[in-house]
């Protein structure tokens, strides 16, 4: 499966939100369609410029769709003139595939983990391209998301990038060539 990271945009935002605010009433027990609006209120203020928090909203895209199956939460911090750090604060998936991926369906997983994949090449690519920096930082916000980032940092290798944990962080920087 094809996902793109793609800045949110209104128009997007506007489509995601409806999308998974019809799932959240679908799927009431992966969770509730007030908080599905409260996110994508946030997205959206920081979007349109209402709010700057520093934060930058990301969409995961299927090919050809205007609706994100996920939304990547990154923030771009400088620590000294010459070295910045884009960081991957969340990674959120739809309520429908979180909780099909939550009862074990084979599709739904590999969708995750398809996900988490592009959102980390995607974010590796920004870091060279549109928010200059020589580390890209990844949060293991909860216990289940670090253990996944320690096994990730175990069994993952990317030409060119030093992966590594941190704390709670896994850490990727670009080798010296």
């Amino acid at each position: 499966m094809t996902y793109k990271l793609k800045k949110f945009d209104l128009g997007t935002i506007d489509t995601t939100e409806s999308a998974w605010v019809e799932q959240a009433n679908k799927y009431p027990e992966a969770c509730f369609p007030t908080d599905v609006q409260r996110d994508f209120a946030w997205i959206r203020s920081n979007v349109s410029g209402s709010t700057n928090d520093g934060r930058i909203h990301y969409g995961l895209f299927k090919d050809g769709s205007d609706v994100a199956d996920a939304a990547v939460q990154l923030v771009h911090a400088k620590r000294s003139p010459r070295s910045a750090w884009l960081k991957m604060l969340e990674l959120n998936f739809s309520p429908e595939i979180m909780l099909k991926a939550a009862h074990g369906d084979p599709h739904a997983v590999s969708s995750v983990l398809a996900m988490f994949g592009q959102a980390v090449n995607g974010s590796i690519q920004l870091c060279g391209k549109e928010h200059k920096s020589d580390t890209l930082k990844l949060y293991g916000r909860t216990d289940s998301l670090l253990q996944f980032l320690v096994l990730f940092t175990g069994v993952t290798k990317i030409k060119n990038v030093n992966i590594t944990m941190e704390g709670r962080w896994l850490v990727l920087r670009p080798q010296a060539k």
